[in-house]
């Protein structure tokens, strides 16, 4: 809760505006996950396979320079995996909400074809888990038994931006590195890894 807490007062006073000197925009964005995880089990590594994913969000690009600026969001986005269970296909999926924030380098954000990188911080909360196998399908129960609810991540993006009359559209890709073990059992350790692809737009405020 204290994560949750010092990110919400980062954004607050982000919010501010008293720190603003570049153009700031906001806007939603959509797109798609492509998700796996590092699997250990007793020191072996576990083969999974990616599966696809819809990720959904909002962000803020607050301009502290022309070509700087911070951008909190928040994403609903899909994981989910496969792995081989005595001869049987067991796909994992869960359901996150990613609430964090990039510091970006922008170039060329009021020509007609701009771009940007960026790295940062992100909270990933799941609000919801199953696993099938075969026909069975089962709830994952967060904390003691199945998996952990919350996790830290690092995410790292690239983007290209359109500029249509102060309009940004833009196409993101980031890898989102997960930092901690989601797996409650004590002999394995899994951990995120997602690829995203998004598409969205930036209005200016």
């Amino acid at each position: 809760m204290k994560k949750v807490n010092a990110i919400l007062c980062v954004m607050t006073f982000l919010l501010s505006g008293s720190m603003l000197y570049g153009q700031s925009y906001w806007g939603p964005k959509l797109g798609a996950t492509i998700a796996n995880v590092n699997n250990e089990a007793n020191g072996i590594e576990i083969d999974t396979k990616s599966n696809i994913d819809l990720q959904i969000g909002l962000a803020l690009d607050l301009g502290i320079t022309p070509g700087f600026s911070l951008q909190p969001e928040v994403t609903y986005l899909g994981r989910s995996y496969e792995v081989e269970i005595l001869n049987q296909t067991a796909r994992q999926t869960m359901s996150y909400i990613d609430l964090g924030a990039l510091a970006k380098i922008r170039f060329g954000v009021d020509q007609p074809i701009g771009g940007y990188i960026g790295a940062g911080p992100f909270l990933n909360y799941a609000i919801s888990g199953k696993i099938k196998v075969g026909n069975d399908e089962n709830k994952i129960e967060f904390g003691d038994s199945d998996a952990k609810r919350t996790d830290l991540s690092v995410a790292g993006a690239l983007g290209i931006t359109f500029n249509l009359s102060n309009i940004l559209f833009y196409v993101d890709g980031r890898y989102i590195l997960g930092l901690g073990d989601i797996d409650s059992s004590d002999n394995s350790t899994v951990k995120n890894r997602t690829i995203g692809l998004s598409a969205g737009l930036l209005l200016p405020f």
